[in-house]
């Protein structure tokens, strides 16, 4: 498990590296392309966390809150519309 989760992990930072690029090269140039790849790599980091958590959890035995992001219901993300007052 603790490989599995060091992979998905490492997956989770070359995405972040990569939507990073996308930003740093439309930052100021392309306004809704920016907007779209922020989104996307906010939630990358979200998921960035959540392996973090799960692989201080399979190896040490604790849930250790990354602090990245204000909890609420599991599967709740800050800058996603999963939330019942958004669906029509």
């Amino acid at each position: 498990m603790v490989n599995i989760l060091t992979l998905l992990l490492e997956s989770e930072r070359c995405a972040i590296r990569s939507w990073s690029a996308v930003c740093d090269m439309t930052f100021g140039k392309d306004p809704r392309t920016y907007d779209l790849a922020a989104r996307i790599l906010n939630e990358e980091i979200e998921h960035e966390a959540w392996f973090i958590e799960l692989l201080a959890h399979e190896r040490d035995g604790k849930s250790v809150p990354s602090g990245h992001f204000r909890r609420g219901e599991p599967g709740e993300a800050p800058y996603s519309k999963n939330r019942g007052f958004y669906n029509p």
